[in-house]
């Protein structure tokens, strides 16, 4: 290790020893490293919403589920078009039903069949963004 020389009372440093960096690359390492933080973060941020999501989902599904078997055990009950929310641990879930007749073959058909459609979305969201699910209960001759 060389030494600095001392000439008229000052140090005076040889430039081919000086080890480390300049402050131009430290700048440009910490804009690289604030780059990459801010992409993690927002990765992570769009993790945890997409996991949300999917919790709603899978919630949703379960719930329809729910309602589709009350309803296919209460059919003979009279009209079973209706909405409202879930209880419970549910409360931020609404469902509706809709009925209607449809003739699954041609319109003049005698058969005719109740078409069962149960809606089921979050609370404060259109029904279009909900799950939709669909059966054909029973059989209604002219």
């Amino acid at each position: 290790m060389k030494k600095a020389m001392l000439i008229g009372g000052k140090s005076r440093v040889n430039p081919e020893n000086i080890k480390g960096f300049t402050l131009a690359e430290v700048m440009v390492a910490l804009s690289i490293m604030a780059i990459a933080l801010v992409v993690l973060f927002q990765s992570v941020i769009l993790g945890v919403k997409l996991t949300d999501k999917i919790k709603e989902t899978v919630v949703s599904i379960f719930l329809m589920e729910s309602k589709m078997a009350e309803i296919e055990t209460a059919f003979g009950d009279g009209n079973l078009s209706g909405s409202g929310n879930f209880d419970g641990d549910f409360k931020n879930f609404e469902w509706v039903v809709n009925v209607e007749i449809v003739t699954p073959f041609d319109e003049e058909a005698a058969l005719k069949m109740e078409k069962v459609t149960v809606f089921v979305f979050p609370k404060g969201e259109v029904k279009e963004n909900g799950l939709e699910a669909a059966t054909y209960l029973r059989c209604i001759e002219n």
